[in-house]
């Protein structure tokens, strides 16, 4: 990027002239222009741009309930110790992916606020590429035990 100190000093970044592509059945290029700025001049004034076309497919795996922020001698015990965590995920990444790239957890202090011993779960993080991940089932049921045998690990 060329311009007068001033002018550099306010880049954050360069952005892509719009662009639309419909009905891409395969992998594309196209070059595309960066956007001007005024008082800036970019080198290479254009990019090219690359779309991946990739087919969605459905996967499944068994994802463990971890327990975090357990005072030492409690932890935590879920029936089930594991849910099945239904995804979409494009082919390119669908062997990458692990049952460690995806977090579930559940917070001592949200638990001992609860009347009953049920909770509903929700995913933390997922891995990149992956969409509408569902959680079945959706809450279980847990024990704090007073003692050191943990059904789950706690951190």
């Amino acid at each position: 990027v060329y311009g007068s100190k001033a002018a550099l000093d306010t880049v954050t970044g360069a952005y892509l002239k719009p662009v639309e592509m419909r009905g891409i059945k395969e992998n594309e290029k196209k070059v595309v222009e960066i956007q001007p700025v005024k008082g800036l001049k970019f080198e290479p004034a254009a990019v090219t741009l690359t779309v991946i076309v990739d087919k969605m497919m459905e996967s499944t795996t068994q994802v463990p309930i971890r327990g975090i922020n357990f005072p030492a001698g409690k932890s935590l015990c879920t029936f089930p110790p594991k849910v099945t965590v239904n995804y979409l995920v494009g082919t390119l990444f669908a062997q990458k992916i692990t049952a460690d790239d995806f977090t579930i957890v559940l917070n001592y202090e949200d638990l001992i606020s609860k009347s009953d011993n049920r909770s509903a779960l929700k995913l933390k993080s997922l891995p990149t590429g992956v969409k509408n991940a569902r959680i079945s089932p959706a809450e279980v049921e847990f024990i704090i035990e007073e003692d050191k045998k943990a059904c789950v690990t706690s951190k």
